[in-house]
C-alpha cells in the first residue's frame, strides 16, 4: 500500500479496535453511510494478506479475538447488574427506549438502537 493509505488503514483499525466510545460510533456510522471502498492487501507483521478470503478471515480473526463477548458471573455485583440490564433492554418496548433516548445526551436513532 502506498504510505498514504497504509497510514489511513491503521488508522481506521486504531479507532475501530480501541477508540473512546463517541470515536467508535463516529466510525460506525461513517462506515454505515460511506460507499465502500476495495483495498487489496494487509499487511500483518511482514507477512502481505491479498486474496478476498484471506483478508476476511484476517479480519474475522482480529475482531473475533478484540471483540468476544466478555465472561460474566452473576456473583459479581457489577455483572449481575450488567446482565440484569441487557435482560430488560431486550424485553423493553422500543418506544420506552426511544423515549428515554430523547431525554438522554447521547442521541441515537430508533435504527442505531435496533441494529444493537
Amino acid at each position: 500500500m502506498k504510505p498514504r493509505r497504509a497510514d489511513t488503514w491503521n488508522q481506521f483499525i486504531i479507532n475501530v479496535t480501541s477508540p473512546p466510545p463517541s470515536t467508535f460510533w463516529s466510525t460506525v456510522k461513517n462506515l454505515n453511510t460511506k460507499r465502500s471502498i476495495e483495498f487489496s492487501a494487509i499487511t500483518e507483521g511482514n507477512h502481505t494478506i491479498k486474496t478476498t478470503d484471506e483478508i476476511l478471515q484476517c479480519s474475522s480473526s482480529h475482531f473475533q479475538s478484540r471483540f468476544a463477548a466478555p465472561v460474566t458471573n452473576r456473583n459479581n455485583p457489577t455483572d449481575k447488574a450488567a446482565l440484569d440490564l441487557w435482560e430488560l433492554l431486550e424485553k423493553a418496548n422500543p418506544e420506552d427506549i426511544q423515549l428515554v433516548n430523547q431525554c438522554s445526551d447521547l442521541k441515537f436513532t430508533s435504527e442505531e438502537v435496533c441494529k444493537l
